[in-house]
């Protein structure tokens, strides 16, 4: 590579993803773009092609091109994701974790929501539709995140696309972790939840509905909600960091399912009540539930996609305030995301 930049990898960077450190060199420069440099073998790491997944280690030397002040999503032309000035798509612009002519992946905020209702004029789902991505078809929601849910969101953009994306989520060959900070202790340190087929609504009410399932298997057709948990750190008895990983996809099904467990998450009031607040100072009264990962094969290239939401602010502090390091946890996997 000409004018190529050579960095060499101290204690500090080490145990890292590629992918977080370059995002943390340069700001603005989203995943796609860096995703497209691995792919055309001008990101090497000790000489040899780099992944974006690949752990740094000590002594390392990475080489990468000259990142220049290019504007994210300048390389994918989408007014949704490049606007300036006074529209309000321009605040997407550095949030786009994956976009190619089929889908894209953005890293939600928390407080912005998905779809419009009562009083919520601005969200995801007209942002999208009034600014358009480039293309015959406006962008369709595939999945769901709460308005004050953080993380990866989903976007298909097109008819195609959006039937493939469908059908992983139906089938479950997609993989969501979500990170939660949530009050108390937790049973076991890895476990199942489990609501019942046939009870009232989506079958997630109250705690005398749930079950721990052995193993974190349930017989087929017994649940009609089911999710997998795995505690990352504890606070003592007052406070657990969780990863969890919801096999069905309910209404704010982790968070009835943490609140009907007495570890409700800190600031859900809606499901948690009173106890959901957090009155030591540790954290922000506000929903610690983030949704860090998904995992999936590309509908159309079979690429494997590792999609990485980085923390909001709130959480960030949090984690700073306690020694919790992030890049630690997203080693924690499940075998498969099925029953």
């Amino acid at each position: 590579m000409n004018n190529r930049i050579e960095f060499s990898v101290g204690w500090e960077d080490a145990d890292q993803r590629l992918d977080r450190w370059m995002r943390r060199r340069h700001a603005g420069l989203v995943q796609a773009r860096i995703e497209r440099l691995c792919r055309k073998g001008l990101i090497r790491i000790n000489g040899r092609r780099a992944k974006p997944s690949d752990r740094l280690r000590e002594g390392q030397t990475v080489q990468f091109p000259p990142i220049t002040g290019r504007k994210p999503g300048e390389g994918a032309k989408d007014r949704f994701l490049g606007r300036t000035g006074s529209g309000k798509a321009g605040s997407m612009a550095g949030r786009v974790l994956f976009i190619d002519e089929h889908l894209v992946a953005i890293d939600k905020p928390p407080g912005l929501a998905v779809q419009g209702g009562p009083g919520q004029s601005r969200h995801i789902d007209r942002m999208a539709t009034e600014f358009g991505l480039s293309g015959d078809e406006p962008p369709r929601l595939v999945h769901r995140l709460d308005k004050d849910t953080s993380g990866v969101l989903l976007m298909a953009r097109s008819r195609r696309a959006s039937a493939a994306l469908s059908r992983q989520f139906r089938d479950r060959s997609l993989q969501k972790v979500y990170w939660a900070v949530v009050r108390g202790s937790l049973p076991d340190e890895r476990g199942s939840i489990a609501s019942p087929a046939g009870a009232a609504g989506p079958g997630l009410a109250g705690a005398a509905h749930l079950r721990q399932v052995a193993g974190g298997r349930a017989a087929k057709g017994t649940v009609s909600a089911l999710t997998n948990y795995i505690v990352l750190e504890t606070l003592g008895d007052r406070f657990s960091l969780v990863a969890l990983n919801p096999v069905t996809g309910r209404n704010h099904q982790l968070r009835i399912h943490m609140a009907g467990l007495g570890t409700p998450i800190v600031g859900d009031r809606k499901h948690g009540g009173s106890s959901a607040a957090d009155r030591t100072g540790i954290f922000r009264n506000r929903l610690h539930l983030h949704a860090r990962t998904l995992e999936m094969r590309h509908p159309f290239t079979d690429e494997r996609l590792e999609l990485v939401a980085p923390l909001p602010a709130h959480l960030e502090e949090a984690f700073s305030r306690l020694g919790w390091n992030p890049d630690r946890y997203d080693a924690v996997k499940w075998s498969s995301g099925k029953t």
